[in-house]
């Protein structure tokens, strides 16, 4: 309970690396007991520092250095203490293998630690990049909140102005009816339907703009009523004579027998797309006519 509460950094000192060390003194006594100088598992000691490398070239050299000197430590001591002399050939060969393994060892440290690097620094590299990632995405949510407010909030407006505009077309349109069925003369009867077919237009304008706000709600839906295309097409003519003869042009309409009477259709779609196209007729013919 006291390792697991202290183990780690403790004043400037790494308790991990202590216990690393003094490990090694029970690997040496363990090569000791086992035969000393005669004993030949003296490789655990290479094993301390293998599994030192994966913390990169210094710590796997310290470590290597702390073996041998462990291992010179206890041969010192049957010379000294035991008084038992070393074979001179043997032991000198084994300290030799011992130097040169543990120095293998360590020098793999370094790729190692150049992958481990390299690791690092692409692990960096990721979380940097999802934390773009994460604030990109976080401020393109709030850019499509605000422009689907701005959709909502335009569709809204469309919508009420559209409405607002349409009541007084509507009345305007319903009394140049009714006087066109009261007494009048030829110039006053052409001046009350331009007046209904400019209203009518304008009332075409505003349905328009209604559609274009049902459009950017998705809520626009395909009409099917019937309705004569040739009476529809003679509406739309009419409407823009007027502009045809301030220029000077003649428009003309021509309806193939092979059109039927009536067709079933959305009638309000039509209306729209031939309206469109008299209209560029009209306003790019400089001369001649338009059929």
């Amino acid at each position: 309970m006291a390792l697991a509460r202290w183990y780690g950094r403790t004043a400037g000192v790494n308790l991990g690396d202590v216990f690393l060390v003094v490990d090694i003194l029970f690997l040496v006594l363990t090569v000791y007991l086992s035969g000393g100088e005669q004993s030949w598992i003296f490789f655990v000691l290479l094993g301390r520092v293998a599994d030192q490398a994966v913390g990169g070239f210094r710590r796997a050299a310290v470590f290597a250095h702390l073996c041998l000197a462990g291992y010179l430590l206890m041969l010192l001591w049957i010379t000294v203490i035991d008084g038992r002399a070393l074979p001179v050939a043997p032991t000198a060969a084994k300290i030799v293998f011992f130097y040169l393994a543990a120095w293998y060892i360590t020098l793999y440290a370094i790729p190692v630690e150049k992958r481990r690097r390299s690791i690092g620094t692409a692990i960096a590299t990721a979380r940097d990049l999802i934390g773009r990632l994460r604030v990109t995405t976080q401020a393109l949510e709030e850019a499509r909140l605000k422009a689907e407010e701005a959709s909502e909030a335009k569709s809204r407006f469309l919508g009420t102005m559209s409405h607002e505009v349409r009541t007084p077309l509507s009345a305007v349109i319903g009394m140049a009816n009714l006087l066109e069925h009261t007494d009048l003369d030829e110039k006053q009867r052409d001046m009350v339907a331009r007046i209904r077919d400019g209203g009518t237009a304008t009332l075409q304008l505003v349905s328009d703009v209604l559609e274009l706000a049902a459009l950017d709600q998705g809520q626009a839906e395909l009409r099917r009523v019937p309705y004569a295309p040739a009476a529809l097409v003679s509406d739309i003519v009419r409407m823009y004579r007027p502009a045809a003869e301030s220029k000077g042009l003649e428009l003309i309409t021509k309806v193939e027998e092979r059109v039927p009477e009536t067709v079933t259709g959305d009638s309000v779609r039509t209306r729209h797309l031939l309206r469109v196209l008299v209209d560029n007729a009209v306003k790019f013919t400089l001369e001649g006519r338009v059929t």
